[in-house]
């Protein structure tokens, strides 16, 4: 049997390292109790004195904290986007929907709506929605075509009063705005 070592299987294994490891801290204070978990240690082949199960206890919850930290770094990049130039937003743009305005044109806040849960305008340039969206262009850009025509929709993002939130807006094929809809939360 092979087991996938995915960021899900780390964390819980760094959970439940820092769970015996507290729980190991909280019967060391106990001191009726501290030769029983040591005993039950040595019985796992682990020979453990006291300021060893200190010590593990507090490499776990560091390992544990570092851990959750890269996770929670790379969710951020997903929810806030990544900074990009305007050509590299640009040509990630024209990969994913074949063919790319200006760079006047993409990187001008040319575009505004009305949030539909604030009534805020929001003023933003394609370069905005491509860097928003860096990590999953796919879902912050979607073209649709059918009968001949190309829409493109793209989903602007900005900080509304309940949390981040985005609209989406449909184009045309010449970058020409046609409509929006309601906004949704991220």
């Amino acid at each position: 049997m092979q087991v996938a070592i995915t960021p899900e299987l780390i964390i819980t294994i760094a959970g439940i390292i820092g769970l015996l490891a507290g729980i190991g801290l909280t019967l060391k204070t106990i001191s009726v109790l501290r030769p029983l978990v040591l005993d039950l240690l040595d019985l796992f082949l682990l020979p453990v004195s006291s300021d060893m199960l200190v010590s593990l206890v507090y490499m776990g919850g560091a390992i544990y904290v570092v851990l959750v930290s890269f996770i929670s770094l790379g969710l951020w990049r997903n929810v806030a986007g990544i900074p990009l130039s305007a050509e590299e937003a640009r040509e990630i743009f024209a990969k994913h929907v074949g063919n790319a305005p200006s760079m006047e044109r993409f990187s001008a806040k040319d575009y505004s709506v009305n949030c539909s849960f604030c009534g805020e305008n929001v003023e933003f340039s394609l370069v905005d929605v491509v860097s928003s969206h860096a990590d999953s262009i796919e879902r912050g850009i979607e073209v649709q075509s059918g009968m001949g025509l190309k829409m493109i929709v793209i989903y602007p993002r900005h900080v509304c009063k309940d949390g981040l939130r985005e609209t989406p807006v449909k184009l045309d094929d010449s970058y020409k705005y046609r409509s929006h809809g309601e906004s949704r939360p991220v």
